[in-house]
């Protein structure tokens, strides 16, 4: 969409930011730095347009190395002024670089710095840094003294009163505080704030056995690690047998799969095995299995398909390369394609799409965000195992890199792209 603003009018700045930031987003720094010059090239009158330009060009500098040019950068922004939220963000990557050089006294110097400066009204983002700062540097009443500022100082409950209490919860830890640890916890679950600071909540509370803010317990977790993936499995039943069946099959099924997708995950894939539905959904707030594959995390039941939600952490980091971007029905039929359930899954997707209407994979794939799960998956099962089997090795990883009908145009060609789909409609009886 923001190409073709660019292509209406080759001067406007808020396209290039847009596509700017995207690839910062999906780290490609080279390609953002282009065009976030560009969006302060076309800024005449340095709005926030440049404020934000700046604020990402120095972050795309500082993850390409130049750590100079960044930080020359992240200062334009700040100086700048132009929006708190961009002088945020300049802000905290500066304070990110400092910290993960472990430069903590310059850190800490850093955030008071900030502090000073709003004497009135202290910024409750710079005290849950400084709280971490402090927390890493196990000065864990100085962490604690911060994070509790940070709480009192987010009026709105946000995301910041979610991370401080979590870590909060850490430094009573260090101190041997259990009480206060699941306390801490526990409000960040009730608050609900953002997904990772839950589930991290979540996983600390696991490790200590805390109660939950019902009184329930959390369940308690087997943990044994293999060569590619970390196994908790829930502890409600002898699980002897059972474990070393599973460990062995999923195991085995990583290494096949990743013979295909060639991923080098940034850790060990981890599986959380559950026995009970109940609580599992109780705890995570949906049903399984699903899977975070940029924590490369998978959350399975017991029964579940051996593949299909490794599949989604190995595609997601495939070939050393993070989505562009990914459409439900090819995201989802990947892992259906390598589900490793030995079904005929051209029969299982047919008998799916029996009275449903549809005339091609195309309708499909346009909507498929609007349509239910009980034909997404087969039809996509069915659709990517035909794909991979048409596909050169470098058309199937440029697919699941860049997942759109356009994209698929692009990388097959018009004529084999309307080649497929027209056979595909025809295998699925869809042209009737």
């Amino acid at each position: 969409m923001a190409r073709k603003m660019i292509q209406n009018d080759t001067t406007d700045k808020d396209a290039y930011l847009i596509i700017g930031r995207l690839f910062c987003d999906i780290r490609r720094y080279d390609s953002a730095i282009n065009y976030l010059e560009q969006a302060i090239k076309f800024d005449d009158d340095s709005t926030n347009i440049s404020g934000w330009a700046y604020a990402y060009l120095g972050n795309a500098h500082i993850m390409m190395g130049d750590k100079g040019k960044g930080i020359a950068e992240l200062n334009k922004s700040i100086s700048l002024n132009k929006t708190i939220n961009s002088v945020k963000y300049a802000q905290d990557m500066f304070f990110n670089m400092l910290e993960q050089e472990k430069k903590y006294a310059e850190a800490i110097d850093y955030e008071m710095d900030i502090l000073a400066k709003d004497s009135t009204e202290a910024d409750a983002d710079a005290c849950l840094s400084l709280g971490t700062v402090f927390l890493d540097i196990l000065k864990y009443d100085s962490a604690i003294f911060f994070l509790q500022k940070a709480v009192l100082r987010d009026d709105d409950r946000s995301w910041v009163s979610a991370w401080a209490h979590v870590h909060l919860g850490e430094a009573y830890m260090g101190k041997g505080e259990t009480e206060k640890v699941c306390r801490e916890l526990n409000k960040t679950i009730e608050l609900n704030k953002t997904k990772n600071s839950v589930m991290y909540a979540r996983r600390k509370s696991d490790s200590i056995g805390c109660k939950l803010p019902n009184g329930d317990e959390f369940p308690k977790w087997i943990t044994i690690e293999s060569e590619n993936i970390i196994y908790h499995f829930q502890d409600t039943f002898d699980l002897g047998l059972f474990m070393n069946r599973y460990i062995k099959e999923h195991d085995s099924a990583y290494l096949r799969i990743n013979k295909i997708f060639q991923a080098a995950l940034p850790q060990k894939l981890v599986f959380y095995v559950w026995n009970n539905l109940q609580l599992a959904k109780k705890l995570l707030g949906r049903d399984l299995g699903f899977t975070e594959p940029q924590q490369c995390i998978c959350e399975v039941h017991q029964w579940q398909t051996i593949g299909h939600e490794m599949t989604h952490a190995l595609s997601y980091w495939g070939w050393g390369i993070t989505p562009i971007e990914m459409t439900r029905l090819i995201n989802e039929g990947v892992a259906v394609a390598f589900h490793l359930s030995g079904r005929n899954k051209y029969q299982v997707a047919r008998k799916a799409l029996e009275g449903k209407g549809y005339h091609s994979i195309l309708e499909i794939w346009n909507d498929d965000q609007n349509i239910s799960a009980d034909i997404i998956y087969p039809i996509g099962g069915a659709f990517l195992t035909y794909l991979y089997r048409k596909s050169t090795p470098e058309q199937f990883k440029e697919l699941i890199k860049n997942q759109t009908i356009e994209s698929a145009k692009n990388i097959y060609g018009e004529e084999q792209f309307n080649k497929i789909i027209e056979d595909f409609d025809n295998m699925m009886e869809l042209s009737k």
